[in-house]
């Protein structure tokens, strides 16, 4: 009886090992992409109201990811700019 128990103990101490050391975790992004240059520059003063506005990243980006709630582009005092994204 004994021996049955601890060999019951033995599996299922293994197969508690087995399940976390196949439970990796994938590794999250440490560091956001950011903007390496604008059109127009930042702090461009003048700029028409109809300019194209453009933005670089330091990495590729996914377009579907890229739309009009996850790009802002803000004006003086924070305020939002109307306009499309594509």
């Amino acid at each position: 009886m004994r021996t049955r128990r601890l060999g019951f103990v033995a599996s299922l101490t293994a197969l508690v090992f087995v399940f976390l050391g196949g439970c990796g975790k994938e590794k999250a992004a440490t560091v956001s992409p950011s903007v390496t240059s604008t059109v127009p520059v930042a702090g461009a003063t003048g700029v028409p109201v109809n300019q194209v506005i453009s933005a670089t990243f330091n990495e590729s980006m996914n377009p579907s990811t890229i739309t009009g709630t996850t790009f802002l582009v803000t004006g003086p005092g924070a305020t939002a700019v109307a306009g499309t994204v594509s």
